[in-house]
């Protein structure tokens, strides 16, 4: 019973890791170039479009997590 558990939190602190990890890289591109926040732009997206409040969307922004809400909604179309 224990084994299984020692496992359980084995894995529990790899997938972790690993989430870490890529949010580190993600956060580490979108600061070496203002036009790769791709996955910022994601974050963003899914959570307008799954009828999250501004006021979060604007606090994952502030944090760095994801774009801004006036940069969601705006009809502005970049060319990449």
């Amino acid at each position: 019973m224990v084994f299984c558990f020692l496992q359980y939190l084995k894995q529990l602190f790899e997938f972790t890791l690993s989430q870490v990890v890529i949010s580190a890289v993600l956060a580490c591109l979108g600061e070496y170039s203002h036009a790769n926040n791709l996955a910022k732009r994601m974050i963003g997206m899914y959570m307008y479009a799954s009828g999250a409040q501004q006021q979060a969307i604007s606090v994952l922004s502030t944090l760095g997590l994801s774009e801004s809400y006036s940069n969601l909604i705006s009809k502005n179309v970049r060319h990449v």
